[in-house]
């Protein structure tokens, strides 16, 4: 691993060097370049002087950087970022909220803390930066200044005003390390809103070899050998996402596009896909659980009540740290039976960003902390301690090609959607008022064919984008 300070003054650097060659080259004034970084976001700036201190944090760093060399003057860029927080900062102070999830608190309180020691600089301010567990991802309504966020959340973080852009240039030089797909999944309209920080490559079977040893069955044998170990399986098909992967399975078609959300569930293949939930659904109790969440998984594995569940890599790598990890396999998702058949089922690939509040008090500090938030280095270490796959080109990293469970989430591949290309805000709030995998689970089984028909007819085929800014991919996230 390279030391923290030369990786981080080369990344200073550049963004500085391209900032000044592209941005004033065209001779673009640094406040223009403030205000297209923060997304012309002072109309929540109190008075003229909070505006003018948070333009003069810009203009320092810009003026102390200008003709440093990219790869030498370490010292130099450091102490511009110094002094540029220094004009930024409120009473000697600068304070920022960083939201997480509760497991990557002690990760990133770490590396908030060498971006703290690297910064520190007392004569000038006092750097606050408090981590707290995220509880829906909230940007500005819950005061967060960085939070993080998925791709499928995008459309309506931006359309809620919940993002700062990112300057075109720094978008760039996230471009150098970070796979492509991962810069267009937070793009829109060619504007970067958020830093690529993991890329998850879609669902996992997570199994108790001792009840299944190394042989994969379909979900319904799967859940059969479950009830006679008197243990049970866990698919939650009340969540939205899980049961559009069986309606995928089937056929179905779900697109987002810019204009418009599809849900094709009212067809032939979706009223199979919605027999083969309510198969499902009458096995809850002997052998099945389709509802519940990360935690009820967790506590189930551990307390030997689960001996499988569709999972993600970030529960897989939890409980890999737990007692029972000798016990645990993993494999690429099951078949399911529909028509009859046994079909693979499908999944989504997804991404994850840090994002910056538009209203954050302190917007050059907190673009510097999200930027080093997504950097290489951090990245590789919430990969280490988190088992976040990184958003990184993973060609150049042979710890992670070579990573058993990166290997068995690429073997989905060939079943894989991108989510922000599957699913919008319009899907969520669909989903909410006519939740079909809930509602199919909550009659045991029993639903007829004609309930089924009616169930499926009542979701609405095509929705506009631009009738929702949904909670599920607008302000508040998950």
């Amino acid at each position: 691993m390279k030391n923290i300070k030369h990786i981080l003054c080369f990344i200073l650097s550049a963004i500085t060097a391209v900032l000044l060659l592209s941005g004033c080259a065209d001779g673009q004034e640094a406040s223009e370049l403030f205000l297209s970084s923060t997304n012309e976001s002072r109309e929540g700036a109190e008075n003229r002087d909070e505006f003018n201190s948070m333009l003069k944090s810009w203009e320092i760093f810009m003026e102390a950087a200008h003709g440093a060399s990219t790869e030498m003057e370490s010292e130099s860029m450091v102490e511009a970022v110094k002094n540029a927080m220094g004009s930024e900062a409120y009473n000697k102070r600068i304070s920022l909220r960083l939201s997480c999830d509760e497991e990557e608190i002690d990760t990133y309180r770490s590396i908030v803390g060498e971006f703290k020691w690297l910064y520190a600089n007392d004569d000038k301010y006092r750097l606050n930066i408090e981590i707290v567990a995220n509880k829906n991802n909230a940007g500005d309504e819950t005061g967060n200044d960085i939070f993080f966020f998925e791709d499928r959340e995008l459309c309506g973080k931006v359309a809620s005003g919940s993002l700062s852009r990112i300057n075109d240039e720094m978008k760039r030089i996230a471009a150098n390390f970070n796979s492509p797909e991962t810069i267009q999944a937070f793009t829109m309209d060619e504007k970067l809103y958020g830093f690529p920080v993991a890329s998850a490559r879609g669902g996992i079977l997570l199994y108790d070899k001792n009840v299944y040893g190394e042989e994969i069955l379909s979900l319904e044998d799967m859940i059969k050998k479950a009830e006679k170990n008197k243990k049970s399986v866990m698919f939650a098909l009340d969540d939205p996402l899980c049961s559009a992967q069986v309606f995928m399975s089937a056929g179905c078609r779900l697109e987002a596009s810019e204009e418009a959300q599809y849900i094709g569930y009212d067809t032939k293949q979706g009223l199979e896909a919605a027999k083969t939930i309510n198969e499902l659904a009458g096995m809850q109790g002997s052998g099945f659980i389709g509802t519940g969440g990360k935690k009820e998984l967790i506590e189930g594995f551990l307390s030997g009540k689960l001996c499988a569940a569709v999972t993600d890599e970030y529960i897989a790598h939890q409980l890999w740290r737990s007692p029972i990890r000798d016990s645990l396999g993993i494999a690429k998702l099951p078949s399911v039976r529909l028509s009859g058949k046994d079909t693979q089922l499908h999944s989504f690939e997804g991404y994850r960003a840090v994002g910056v509040n538009p209203r954050s008090g302190f917007p050059f500090t907190a673009q510097m902390l999200a930027y080093y938030i997504s950097s290489e280095r951090s990245q590789m270490a919430a990969y280490y301690s988190c088992g976040s796959i990184p958003a990184v080109t993973i060609s150049e990293y042979s710890e992670i090609a070579e990573d058993a469970l990166y290997k068995i989430m690429t073997a989905q591949d060939d079943y894989q959607h991108i989510a922000v290309q599957t699913v919008s805000g319009a899907f969520y709030d669909e989903m909410e008022k006519k939740n079909i995998g809930k509602r199919i689970l909550s009659m045991n089984g029993k639903a007829t064919e004609d309930q089924l028909i009616r169930m499926l007819s009542e979701i609405t085929l095509v929705i506009p984008r631009s009738a929702s800014v949904s909670a599920g991919t607008g302000t508040t996230g998950d």
